[in-house]
């Protein structure tokens, strides 16, 4: 109930208060079904100073934060034991870690399987590729919602080939 209450706050500010209106005005410009002494009270709320300091700091930290966690709301040993039973195998919690802070990419059928065809190329060329193909793991594909499922995506599928190339030269100058 708390993220939603907050939704619904947010919503009703922005929807409701009007900074150019002089107190009196916003107290009458209330939502139909709140009473207008509860509107009082929020725009109160929202007028002190500890308030305003209080929403400064969490936009501060919020533009911190590093991982975003898009697990939902399942516990993590649920997840863990969904994942494990998708992939038919034991999944570790470091595993279970990336897959719930990680982006996701929608992308088209034909994209996935032009990105799998490139990859299986690119693991029959030399066992240098492992370091890459350890990426592989971490790419979920899911035919139910036709997409890609992220944690570490190179940034366009010509780094990855660049990459490899890198590999390639190296391979080929230290022998």
């Amino acid at each position: 109930m708390g993220k939603s209450w907050k939704k619904t706050r947010l919503r009703l500010y922005d929807r409701f208060y009007e900074p150019i209106f002089t107190a009196e005005q916003n107290f009458e410009n209330r939502p139909l079904g709140i009473d207008r002494e509860h509107w009082r009270w929020f725009l109160d709320y929202r007028a002190e100073a500890e308030t305003k300091e209080k929403c400064r700091k969490n936009a501060i930290n919020r533009s911190k934060q590093l991982y975003t966690h898009t697990g939902g709301s399942k516990s993590f040993a649920q997840r863990m034991e969904e994942e494990s039973e998708e992939q038919g195998r034991r999944v570790g919690r470091g595993e279970l870690w990336i897959t719930v802070h990680k982006k996701m990419a929608y992308i088209s059928m034909m994209k996935q399987e032009q990105l799998v065809k490139e990859l299986r190329r690119l693991s029959n060329m030399m066992s240098l590729l492992e370091c890459c193909l350890k990426m592989i793991p971490l790419l979920r594909f899911s035919e139910k919602r036709n997409r890609v499922e992220y944690v570490v995506w190179i940034l366009d599928q010509l780094l990855v080939n660049s990459s490899v190339r890198i590999h390639m030269r190296l391979a080929t100058k230290s022998n």
